[in-house]
């Protein structure tokens, strides 16, 4: 694995910004069990008072953040030439809102998402180089020995319990015996 681009010193840090406080909450707990030094900020103005301080290595923003959004901090951060890797959440998939964040380099992630998810997220959006704008899509943690070949065995219709009927005759010119002794057109066999 390539080792982290982000921070070039120090321990990694996480700057939290949502609104709502299940979820704040929730990643906090996340990133600190990660081993993240974690600040919290409920609103775009106090996410800016904090990025002003300093860069963290990992921002997660919640696209809500009254009249602005978690992408608008981003393009803020990228202007200001701040270095960090950037996660935008979101409780529904929007792939406008999804384009807009790959092109500011930035990891989309649709709600409700795992602990061990956001965490594979911010260290895939970590490593990835300057400058790289690929996007980092779910599933976020990708390993080699994950991957499991399962050997594709058919389903018979025997195995299923399932009776095979045979299809109508087509010709109207075929006759055959009903479930009554009466002739007609019915199943063939």
């Amino acid at each position: 694995m390539p080792p982290l681009t982000f921070p070039t010193t120090g321990p990694l840090t996480a700057l939290v910004v949502e609104p709502d406080e299940s979820d704040r909450a929730f990643a906090a707990r996340t990133f600190t069990s990660g081993r993240f030094s974690v600040q919290v900020a409920r609103s775009f103005d106090e996410a800016e008072v904090l990025l002003a301080q300093g860069p963290p290595s990992v921002l997660l923003a919640d696209i809500r953040l009254g009249d602005y959004n978690g992408l608008h901090l981003v393009m803020r951060a990228r202007a200001a030439q701040l270095r960090m890797a950037a996660l935008i959440t979101y409780d529904r998939f929007d792939p406008v809102l999804q384009a807009d964040a790959d092109r500011l380099g930035a990891t989309f992630i649709t709600k409700p998402v795992t602990s061990r998810e956001l965490l594979a997220a911010a260290f895939r959006t970590l490593r990835r180089p300057p400058g790289d704008s690929t996007p980092v899509h779910r599933p976020f943690e990708r390993r080699i020995r994950d991957r499991r070949v399962l050997p594709f065995t058919p389903v018979t219709a025997e195995r299923r319990g399932v009776e095979r009927r045979q299809p109508l005759d087509p010709s109207p010119d075929r006759k055959t015996v009903g479930g009554d002794g009466k002739p007609g057109v019915g199943l063939q066999g």
